[in-house]
């Protein structure tokens, strides 16, 4: 079962067209909560691969783009290389 977390997300990513690959990073976005600072808001993500502990919780990500296995070009694309709890 993917963990739901909280991201604070700029106002520009979420407007951006096409929008951002949080699918390919296996991210869902589920809902935008309201303006909590100037253009940013807390939104709620489901992730595939994210540990359950982080339920509920307010995470920082960190994303990496390119291949993830040298030998293998077939992972070639971004994803979540780091997942840190800030609240």
């Amino acid at each position: 079962m993917a963990a739901r977390y909280y991201v604070l997300v700029s106002q520009e990513l979420l407007d951006m067209d096409p929008p951002p690959p949080w699918e390919e990073a296996g991210l869902h976005l589920i809902e935008q909560g309201g303006f909590t600072a100037p253009g940013m808001r807390w939104c709620l993500f489901a992730d595939d691969s994210a540990p359950e502990e982080l339920g509920g919780k307010k995470v920082q990500l960190t994303f990496t783009r390119g291949r993830r296995h040298e030998d293998d070009p077939l992972t070639d694309g971004i994803w979540v290389s780091e997942r840190q709890v800030i609240a």
